[in-house]
């Protein structure tokens, strides 16, 4: 996961939020790692990987690298960073943490109150 610089919101709209998923989903065919479901909010995303070639971090770095480029050209511009810093990931080792992290990840917009239902979310 990571977030916006200070928390502020950085993924506005549809627009921004699908520019950053296909620079997510580009950097991830060209790393080879797979995706497993990701949530796009205004402020921050989360994903699960199978990061099996160890290369989830450049596939984070080209993908976050890209969309501050994106962003910075695309809104008013500003200068500085985008993201808040480097993603923080967490190792998923049993079937059982994978399943309560992928739940964890969809229900991310009913626990911030954006609707009531996770699958009414289209952001995930």
């Amino acid at each position: 996961m990571n977030r916006g610089h200070n928390g502020e919101e950085i993924f506005y709209g549809n627009k921004y939020k699908s520019r950053f998923l296909d620079f997510l989903e580009d950097a991830s065919k060209k790393m080879k790692i797979r995706m497993f479901t990701d949530c796009i909010m205004d402020n921050h995303y989360h994903l699960v990987f199978e990061n099996t070639n160890g290369k989830m971090s450049e596939c984070l770095k080209r993908s976050n690298g890209r969309y501050g480029m994106y962003y910075r050209k695309a809104s008013l511009g500003g200068k500085g960073y985008v993201f808040q810093g480097r993603f923080n990931s967490t190792l998923i080792d049993k079937d059982a943490y994978m399943l309560h992290s992928i739940v964890y990840l969809l229900r991310n917009p009913v626990r911030a109150g954006i609707l009531r239902n996770a699958e009414d979310y289209i952001w995930s």
